[in-house]
């Protein structure tokens, strides 16, 4: 990206000597075809303007991922310290960071802010949603009814599948043997 500019940097370089060069051309001679010069002139600086924004638009480019980049090297050493005693989650230190350098404040100012907790609850709760939630994809484990079970079920009254008349008739005849 920064070969880019460099390179940019020289086309305008380029573009504004031809311009000079051009207009001093223009004014020795005495003798000009209006028309044809004027319109190379006019070429030249529109050739320069567009070259211009383009730079302007990388170094745009350049600012907008100095932004993006994780606050990391930035923090004091009383800044960590305030950090752990605060038990402010590793995920949650940019958040932090980047609200107290946006308001100019310190550290332990902005923790002490209400917009700054109401983020680290709101955080604090997605996290415990997400460990409590079963993402997985393994499978439930299904419980087999016993033949036990099937009886117990016919003493509390309540009803029982049809697949399950099998193992009634046959805890029946086990208990007898017993």
């Amino acid at each position: 990206m920064n070969e880019n500019i460099s390179n940019e940097e020289e086309q305008i370089e380029e573009v504004e000597e031809q311009v000079e060069e051009f207009t001093e051309e223009s004014q020795e001679d005495e003798v000009v075809e209006e028309s044809g010069q004027d319109d190379e002139l006019e070429r030249l600086r529109k050739e320069n303007k567009t070259l211009k924004i383009q730079k302007a638009k990388q170094k745009g480019k350049l600012a907008e991922t100095e932004l993006k980049a994780p606050i990391s090297g930035d923090l004091s050493t009383d800044d960590l310290f305030t950090l752990m005693e605060a038990k402010i989650p590793k995920l949650d230190i940019p958040l932090v960071a980047k609200y107290a350098k946006m308001e100019g404040i310190s550290l332990s100012s902005a923790l002490e802010s209400d917009m700054v907790q109401s983020m680290l609850k709101e955080k604090s709760n997605e996290r415990k949603v997400a460990s409590a939630t079963n993402t997985g994809s393994g499978r439930r484990s299904v419980t087999e009814v016993t033949g036990d079970d099937v009886l117990a079920n016919i003493r509390k009254g309540n009803s029982i599948a049809e697949g399950d008349i099998d193992k009634m008739i046959e805890a029946r005849m086990n208990r007898r043997r017993k």
